[in-house]
């Protein structure tokens, strides 16, 4: 799983015409459990569905994809990594993957 993310990913970024195959892979991940969340988080998945928020047609996914991770047991990690990416700092959020 952990190195399909990065090429949809990649998919995302640059072709268009697959995008709406690969973005809800994607989205769905966020949904599938702890391991699905820890692989999202190693490859950079709450900055990649933080960008999607700029596009109009996917915002609703990707709103809910970042939603699914505001559980208990992680809501602490994810609202500091939202700040960090307010402010323009990675050394936060790489602690965080660590430790997640």
């Amino acid at each position: 799983m952990n190195g399909l993310i990065p090429i949809l990913q990649k998919i995302v970024r640059t072709e268009r015409p697959l995008k709406e195959f690969a973005l809800p892979i994607l989205c769905d991940m966020a949904h599938s459990g702890k391991i699905g969340r820890k692989y999202l988080w190693k490859n950079d998945g709450l900055n990649f569905f933080v960008s999607l928020l700029s596009d109009p047609y996917w915002q609703v996914a990707a709103l809910d994809a970042i939603f699914v991770w505001y559980v208990p047991t992680t809501c602490l990690k994810l609202c500091c990594a939202c700040i960090d990416i307010s402010l323009g700092s990675k050394t936060r959020l790489r602690v965080l993957k660590r430790n997640c």
